[in-house]
């Protein structure tokens, strides 16, 4: 890596495209709007219970380079992803990148997986 890239320089960290497989929590709360209800004048609102936090987690995979994210595969719940499911996750990045990053998937990038535990 350093050898690479006392060699090429910036050119060669331009290539590099990182994906990383996330596990991340996730709440929807209402809206203000959302959470309006018709009463009749003078009788009170409705009661508000106390939101809690979902302890829902999802599984993200997401494909980025130094210019943003490229792909956000939302593994589906329950799902594990095996080499089956990253194969088919990867062919589907590839068809992404060619359309946001035409000049990096024609002249070829280096993807860093990133899976670190």
């Amino acid at each position: 890596f350093i050898n690479r890239y006392n060699k090429e320089k910036d050119n060669f960290l331009d290539k590099i495209v990182t994906m990383d497989e996330s596990a991340v929590a996730y709440h929807t709360p209402e809206t203000k709007e959302q959470s309006k209800q018709w009463v009749k004048k003078g009788s009170p609102g409705p009661i508000k219970f106390k939101t809690q936090e979902t302890r829902v987690k999802q599984m993200v995979l997401a494909f980025h380079d130094k210019e943003g994210l490229i792909y956000t595969n939302m593994v589906p719940r329950g799902k594990t992803v095996n080499s089956e499911y990253v194969v088919g996750a990867l062919k589907i990045f590839l068809k992404k990148l060619s359309k946001k990053r035409p000049d990096k998937f024609k002249r070829g990038f280096i993807l860093h997986w990133d899976n670190a535990p």
